[in-house]
């Protein structure tokens, strides 16, 4: 208990840190980094670290897409190169599964492409939610909101939790965890907002908004969480790594994040949550 508290401090402090740093190049040279250590994790767990035509290409992917979105004028602008490459490394596993002899199947390939692009997409996305106008307020609201569910879900579960979630996949996880979780998680949501509001007098807030986005938040930060624990138990491990002590691997400590980023990158071009005020 002792390690996992000083490393929830020491995660604490680079949130903050990240914060700050969220226009500056650290930004999205953290994610990279945080990206090859994900994907890393991923490929050994499902047992293709040593099979190069299906793990180099999303290293090199990974390895430029947050900076690449971080040079870009416009958020926009990186899209297409990103899918053309997605349909190339796409188009590669396929031949590779196709002429290995058996030594990659179908599955084995399946499941390599569809969590190496889920990994460079949401990790690249990190960068790409606070390139929206105020998106580093954007940021912060998807990442309090994943934290608290987290923490809530954790705490309700313990003290009140009766009923299992999905036992199979995640055996702590309680419906009154997920509840108490997700009622938090938006309540904090929502505080920060205020908080940003009263602090920025430039910022204007479509509440409507904030409140759809706040339940579609931690809703998508439970399922985040599950997905990766259901690829873990499919495999046989506890954690993906050990990089955060107490806590786990790079995927353990950002995989709600990831569905997170996903959600709200989508969800702010259709409805943006945050707007200059015009005087």
């Amino acid at each position: 208990m002792k390690t996992r508290v000083i490393t929830g401090i020491f995660l604490t402090a680079l949130y903050v840190a990240l914060y700050f740093a969220a226009e500056t190049i650290v930004f999205p040279i953290f994610w990279t980094v945080a990206c090859l250590i994900g994907l890393y994790e991923m490929f050994k767990c499902i047992g293709v670290l040593y099979k190069p035509f299906l793990t180099v290409p999303f290293y090199l992917l990974g390895a430029v897409m947050p900076i690449t979105i971080f040079l870009c004028e416009d958020v926009h602008n990186w899209e297409l190169g990103f899918f053309i490459a997605i349909f190339f490394i796409m188009f590669l596993c396929f031949m590779t599964a196709l002429f290995s002899k058996g030594e990659v199947p179908l599955d084995q390939m399946a499941i390599s492409f569809t969590s190496g692009i889920y990994i460079v997409i949401g990790f690249s996305l990190m960068q790409a939610t606070v390139e929206f106008p105020f998106g580093k307020y954007l940021w912060l609201i998807g990442l309090l909101g994943t934290v608290m569910t987290d923490v809530f879900a954790y705490m309700c579960g313990r003290f009140l939790g009766r009923h299992k979630l999905i036992p199979d996949v995640s055996p702590k996880k309680t419906v009154e965890g997920s509840i108490g979780g997700a009622l938090f998680g938006m309540l904090f949501i929502v505080l920060i907002s205020l908080l940003i509001r009263a602090m920025d007098n430039s910022v204007e807030i479509h509440y409507l908004r904030l409140g759809i986005c706040a339940f579609l938040i931690v809703i998508a930060s439970q399922i985040g969480d599950l997905l990766m624990s259901f690829i873990k138990r499919h495999y046989g491990i506890k954690d993906y790594g050990i990089i955060f002590p107490g806590h786990g691997g790079m995927l353990d400590r950002f995989d709600s994040h990831l569905a997170v980023a996903l959600l709200l990158f989508g969800y702010n071009q259709m409805w943006p949550i945050f707007s200059e005020i015009i005087p």
